[in-house]
């Protein structure tokens, strides 16, 4: 083996390295080896934390999202620090990514298009309803959670998508 050659490692067996060497195993001294592990293809922090299906700018959003838990909900705000309420917090997070929504959650839900819980991804807007009128929005964040501005008492926070039934399911990002 000429010395500084990339060899891929089988296995290290103590004083030995077990080695794949043009498709045959051999054995190199430890002492001559260094050990570099590396994947073979390289993945963003996006595909890592979301899947491989997530853009990066569904990721992006989602955390710039989550930045705010623990805000107050304020009852028609609109404000990240402030307080806002469902809809206007989902509001005033999609406009910083260039994303025109309707104020009132009822009107959003009518702004992209129709899909199933089992096709969301992170990005997608869940809303909720009470007697037959939608009046509750969140973002999905994968995983089956949601951020949202939920009530006085929580604030801007994180909670499971079906904590209350989920009436649909709508993709305003591409």
């Amino acid at each position: 083996v000429a010395d500084g050659e990339v060899l891929d490692v089988v296995a290290a067996l103590g004083n030995w390295v077990k080695i794949d060497l043009d498709n045959n195993i051999a054995y190199v001294s430890s002492r001559y080896v260094s050990i570099d592990r590396s994947l073979k293809t390289a993945i963003s922090i996006a595909e890592l934390t979301y899947g491989t299906e997530v853009t990066s700018i569904r990721a992006e959003l989602c955390n710039y999202a989550q930045q705010f838990i623990g805000n107050p909900y304020v009852w028609g705000g609109t404000s990240l620090t402030r307080g806002a309420d469902c809809s206007g917090y989902v509001q005033t997070i999609y406009k910083t990514y260039g994303v025109s929504l309707p104020r009132v959650a009822a009107d959003q839900a009518k702004a992209g298009t129709i899909i199933s819980m089992a096709e969301a991804l992170p990005g997608d807007l869940i809303f909720y309803s009470s007697g037959g009128y939608i009046d509750h929005v969140a973002i999905y964040i994968g995983n089956g959670m949601v951020v949202n501005a939920g009530s006085p008492r929580s604030g801007i926070c994180v909670k499971a998508a079906n904590y209350r039934t989920i009436t649909r399911v709508v993709r305003v990002l591409p």
